[in-house]
């Protein structure tokens, strides 16, 4: 098919070659350049016109701006993350002894108040071991109190004293211990809360450590986010945050910042920060996502510039300016060192003051000390000197 094509251009070529010559191709080409010297003097003729008429020529050449007076105004840098909820109050409630699960006392979903019987053990045989334990200790008393009267009196030995205290004070200690051991058969809500979830039945054993009883308090709520180490010198204990979540839109709480971690976490390079909220009419649940709206940065003078302005070359970051210079205006690089971001706009620390005129629309299409103009001429009025 290449081969084709070549051929046909060639015989193509050829044609034109048998159609034209030198001689031709010479006078077409005088033919050209009168009629370009013809246009050339109308183009000045009209030239002419226009300058007499006081029309800038070079007017078209420019580029067309619009430019902006930079005027300070109030910033605000707000971090945004998502946070988890959980309870303040929330345990699972587990056995301190061994034994067998007698009565279950609560329901799921019932209310409870701290220190309310939730589960009771079988205490059959540490029952009957305190009632061992009373009788012989009835006898222990009694045969204290005579030795000890005896020995009052100088009669019988230091050791028979001796010994009936002893066991008496021994039986003591053991009943103590029974009582303890029986108490600890019953277990009870630690604080105040509701029964979430009742892991075990009637009849079953139970263990120490064994997941028993879900209590959860939802009057006050920790909301607990992870920040980026970037933000950690601009985060202090006391500062405001506003608190939201998707499930309940109209819903907005604002709580200080109780705690800020001490620890980096190497494996996302966060800090943990956190929040205590009043959970009223308990609609917030634990483990819900909640967006936070932290803000970190405040500062009532300040120069913005949106962010889609900055350019970047090997010199830095900078922004155009519109200037005057004799009679023209012209387009100015300024470099200027970029602060905080917020919604779009970035804070200049410094580069740009007051009252510059800074150019908004036309920047991609100009370069440093190029000639513009503006699109609106009110925008002149003010316009400063190079």
């Amino acid at each position: 098919m290449k081969k084709i094509l070549f051929i046909l251009l060639i015989v193509m070529f050829a044609g034109c070659n048998k159609e034209s010559n030198p001689d031709t191709i010479r006078k077409e080409i005088s033919k050209k350049r009168e009629q370009i010297g013809l246009l050339n003097q109308e183009i000045a003729t009209l030239e002419g016109q226009l300058a007499t008429m006081g029309v800038d020529l070079n007017e078209n050449a420019r580029q067309a701006v619009s430019i902006q007076e930079l005027k300070p105004s109030g910033f605000d840098h707000s971090i945004k993350v998502n946070g988890i909820v959980e309870a303040v109050n929330q345990a699972y409630i587990s056995p301190e002894i061994n034994g067998q699960i007698e009565k279950v006392f609560v329901k799921k979903g019932q209310r409870v108040e701290a220190g309310q019987a939730l589960i009771k053990l079988n205490t059959t045989i540490t029952d009957n071991s305190i009632l061992e334990i009373k009788t012989s200790l009835d006898l222990a008393k009694v045969t204290y109190e005579k030795q000890k009267e005896l020995w009052d009196q100088q009669i019988g030995s230091e050791l028979q004293y001796l010994q009936a205290k002893t066991n008496k004070e021994s039986l003591e200690a053991r009943l103590k211990t029974l009582e303890s051991q029986r108490n600890m058969a019953v277990i009870k809500a630690p604080f105040s809360g509701i029964i979430d979830d009742i892991m075990v039945k009637e009849g079953e054993l139970a263990m120490p450590g064994q997941k028993a009883v879900l209590i959860v308090n939802l009057a006050k709520l920790y909301v607990n986010c992870e920040i980026s180490e970037s933000y950690l010198p601009l985060i202090k204990e006391g500062d405001q945050a506003v608190i939201t979540f998707a499930t309940y839109p109209d819903l907005e709480i604002i709580s200080p910042v109780i705690r800020v971690g001490n620890v980096i976490n190497p494996d996302n390079r966060t800090f943990k920060v956190q929040f205590l909220i009043n959970n009223q009419g308990e609609k917030i649940k634990p483990n819900l996502v909640a967006s936070v709206s932290l803000k970190s940065f405040e500062q009532d003078e300040a120069i913005l510039v949106p962010s889609i302005l900055i350019k970047q070359d090997e010199g830095g970051s900078f922004v155009y300016l519109a200037g005057r210079e004799g009679n023209e205006i012209i387009a100015r690089k300024q470099y200027v060192d970029r602060g905080t971001v917020s919604e779009s706009k970035t804070l200049i620390t410094k580069g740009l003051k007051t009252g510059d005129s800074l150019i908004v629309q036309g920047h991609n299409q100009i370069t440093d000390r190029k000639m513009i103009k503006l699109v609106d001429a009110n925008e002149l009025i003010g316009l400063s000197d190079k």
